[in-house]
This record gives C-alpha cells, structure tokens and sequence, in this order.
C-alpha cells in the first residue's frame, strides 16, 4: 500500500508542475505582449520625433534656400 502513497504524491507533484508551467507560460506570454506594446510605442515614438527634426530642417532649407 505504500507504493500507491507515494505514487499519489507523485502524481500530484506532477500535476503541480503542469500547473506551475502553465502559470509561467501565460506569464511569459502576457511579459512578450507588454515587451512588444512597449517596443511598438517606443519605435513610434522615435519615428514621430525624427520625422519632426526632419520637418524643421526640410523647413530651414526651405528659408535658406528662399533667402
């Protein structure tokens, strides 16, 4: 009988693995998910301040070149 006591302890740590890794999994996929928003706002962010410093100076060399 003892054989099946452990068994159960087993099988019940194996089952608190599989939760335990589907914990971690969808913590990994909710930590990818906020890594990509914030590499996407990140990246927009970028992009709009350049594109304004390119705007300034398209309109410099507008004034210059008017000048």
């Amino acid at each position: 009988m003892s054989s099946l006591g452990g068994g159960s302890r087993s099988v019940r740590t194996l089952a608190q693995t599989l939760q335990d890794f589907s914990v971690d999994f969808y913590h990994r996929k909710i930590f990818q998910i906020l890594l990509i928003v914030w590499l996407g706002w990140a990246a927009l962010c970028t992009f709009e301040h350049g594109s304004e410093k390119l705007l300034e100076l398209h309109l410099e060399r507008n004034k210059l070149s008017s000048a």
